[in-house]
């Protein structure tokens, strides 16, 4: 898993903790972030939401 957070963490920008953390459910990513891994992943994180 480490290595997939790290390259997460560098195609999106996002630090490696930030991304644990929210992966732990230790913390919510604010709306920058949750653009950021949505750009680098190519899919919605966020619920409900209509391309």
């Amino acid at each position: 898993m480490r290595e997939s957070v790290a390259e997460l963490s560098r195609a999106s920008g996002v630090a490696r903790f930030t991304i644990s953390k929210a992966l732990n459910g230790e913390a919510w990513p604010d709306l920058l972030t949750l653009a950021n891994l949505e750009r680098a992943l190519e899919t919605d994180l966020w619920p409900g939401r209509e391309v």
